[in-house]
């Protein structure tokens, strides 16, 4: 069994971390709880360090406002811990709830408070709407309204979400040379964990390789280095106009570029023909089906329709 041991030096960095950090939208109250929780922890690096710290000061401050002393056995045992949850983040993604009350019952776990052996499951949420293509030319025209830098890093973004089904994690290590014609099409090569070559869309090659040329060495959705977080936030923060339109969704580019994919490929009428109603036995098979070929999943994905 392998066992994690944490070095002198990841001690050292983390409680750093942990003494410098003063996020300005919570309290000075739920910060100092907060530093002084996780620090009893002792968790592994100053990444770890940061996401204990966000969970623990949101609730500290979530407990202050309903009326809960900041405190070991009055914050984290189980009850509260679940009434924060399904409360405070009632509107937020069933993802985010499940990784803020991980680390919560983490922190709990450490520090020997009571719990449940498990908790009660979260449902996962459903895919985000597909855009419909009204919308998808409403953001590209926002995109045309921007200064040269912030368009291209805009028009980089619908290009990668809605002709290649990208997501912000594939995002952040794409580069202008990232983008190559090649294999018949123009396909981007995405690095990282989830590293594959993926096919663009024919009506949208023309410009994702205006981005792809304009950014050259650099990253097309801007910042320096692939561990940045929140890479498509500052692009959206920045773009201005487009009154009426809601915030750019990257989880929404990637959801039309799937439903379009699913719709060309005939998986509807392929599930309709076999009698299921989901695609659960089509994943069990998938590991007996041949890798298809660059050239071949270019011919496949990169259409325009």
């Amino acid at each position: 069994m392998y066992i994690y041991i944490m070095t002198e030096s990841e001690q050292v960095l983390a409680l750093k971390a942990i003494a410098s950090w003063s996020p300005r939208q919570r309290s000075a109250q739920a910060t100092e709880f907060a530093r002084w929780v996780v620090a009893e922890v002792a968790p592994s690096g100053p990444p770890r360090a940061r996401a204990l710290l966000l969970a623990c000061s949101a609730f500290v401050d979530w407990g202050l406002f309903v009326g809960i002393e900041p405190s070991l056995s009055s914050l984290f045992n189980e009850a509260v811990i679940e009434h924060h949850v399904a409360t405070a983040m009632a509107g937020d993604p069933a993802s985010s709830r499940r990784t803020r009350r991980a680390n919560l019952r983490f922190v709990a776990r450490a520090l020997e408070m009571p719990l449940w052996p498990e908790p009660s499951p979260i449902a996962r949420g459903g895919p985000a709407a597909p855009y419909s293509p009204s919308e998808v030319e409403a953001y590209f025209a926002l995109a045309r309204c921007q200064i040269t830098a912030r368009r291209r890093a805009m028009e980089a973004m619908l290009c990668l979400g809605l002709g290649a089904g990208l997501d912000g994690l594939d995002m952040r290590y794409v580069t202008g040379r990232h983008v190559v014609s090649r294999s018949g099409g123009l396909v981007v090569i995405v690095e990282g964990t989830r590293a594959r070559v993926v096919p663009v869309l024919t009506r949208y090659q023309d410009t994702l390789g205006v981005c792809a040329r304009f950014s050259g060495d650099s990253y097309m959705v801007g910042g320096i280095a692939p561990t940045r977080k929140n890479v498509t936030t500052p692009v959206l923060a920045r773009a201005s106009g487009g009154l009426g339109l809601k915030r750019l969704s990257v989880s929404r580019l990637r959801s039309t570029w799937l439903a379009e994919q699913l719709e060309r490929l005939g998986l509807h009428g392929l599930l309709y023909a076999a009698g299921l109603k989901y695609s659960q036995r089509l994943f069990d098979l998938a590991g007996s089906v041949p890798a298809m070929s660059e050239s071949e999943l270019v011919m496949a994905l990169g259409g325009s329709s």
